[in-house]
């Protein structure tokens, strides 16, 4: 198990932000987000048996739960006027 474990956390803290905020959501009382990403990580998308574990990248998840949309935000440009300048060396 302490193979496995290591694994997937060497995997999880480099992403430790994503998570946060995929995870962050989800409806726990006692577990953080990190939490909860390594329990269902080790679950799906660690594979093989002991000494031989890898991990499944296509079965990776680093969101769950409730996800509020995006709002109504937007971007917009405005076109550049095109002007020709003298530009004396």
């Amino acid at each position: 198990m302490f193979v496995s474990s290591r694994m997937m956390m060497r995997f999880l803290l480099p992403i430790t932000a994503f998570v946060r905020i995929g995870f962050g959501q989800k409806r726990t009382e006692s577990a953080t987000a990190m939490n909860m990403a390594f329990k269902d990580n080790m679950a799906r998308a660690l594979i093989g048996t002991y000494p031989d574990f890898t991990l499944d990248y296509a079965l990776v998840r680093i969101s769950d739960g409730i996800f509020v949309g995006g709002g109504s935000e937007a971007v917009s440009t405005v076109a550049k006027q095109d002007k020709e300048e003298d530009f004396l060396p």
